[in-house]
């Protein structure tokens, strides 16, 4: 069995994906991390040292929860203006050889074996074909979801699809 799918994906689409990416890798879990550990520190520094000091823990903490999230939702804004690809309509056909994605008349094909992995979130699905790129595919442009895990999952070599 084959599977069309039509994808636009908008700004938020984007920074969704930015989103997962990150605080799904090292760098994102350091930054948690990094959070926790300064906002324990205001807490055990609270009344015992300068208040200054427990003001930059939580001042600390904040940044790393606050100031990454905004610069990938202006990362994304910034992408999508200047790329302006992404906001054409993809088309990915999912068939017994792999996976063709088509941009107006361009078209590349991923054969399964070569898929990095598949993640499946809340609203995505994303199909990665490198550490780094993945094409994103939101849940409501799938008419068959369960059908396309389903297949996918049979196609992917085990363990790269998780959904």
């Amino acid at each position: 069995m084959n599977y069309t799918i039509k994808v636009n994906v908008d700004d938020k689409d984007l920074f969704r994906f930015l989103l997962y990416h990150n605080f799904h890798g090292a760098q994102g879990k350091l930054g948690i991390l990094i959070a926790i550990l300064a906002f324990v520190a205001a807490v055990i520094t609270f009344g015992r040292v300068e208040m200054f000091y427990t003001v930059a823990y939580i001042v600390c903490g904040v940044l790393f929860l606050v100031y990454t999230p905004l610069s990938l939702k202006l990362k994304a804004k910034r992408q999508f203006q200047l790329v302006p690809d992404l906001k054409e309509e993809m088309t990915y056909e999912f068939s017994d050889e792999g996976i063709v994605s088509s941009l107006k008349d361009q078209s590349v094909q991923v054969k399964w074996i070569n898929l990095f992995k598949i993640v499946g979130i809340k609203d995505y699905i994303y199909i990665y074909t490198d550490r780094m790129h993945a094409s994103i595919i939101p849940k409501r442009c799938i008419e068959d979801y369960e059908g396309l895990v389903d297949f996918m999952t049979l196609k992917t070599p085990k363990g790269k699809v998780k959904i």
